[in-house]
């Protein structure tokens, strides 16, 4: 689709960073750790007691 040919290897490099980037910001949105995001910013947000 984007013309340019890419090794099965590139794609999965690929994939695997991006879904490693992706579990992590996953596993921040669903307050594991203490932290939230605000939906009007954008930003993290953190509690007092974080």
């Amino acid at each position: 689709m984007t013309g340019k040919a890419y090794q099965r290897i590139q794609m999965k490099n690929h994939w695997d960073v991006l879904k490693k980037d992706w579990l992590l910001w996953n596993n921040l949105l669903r307050d594991e750790t203490g932290l939230g995001r605000d939906t009007l910013t954008g930003a993290i947000s953190a509690s007092d007691e974080w």
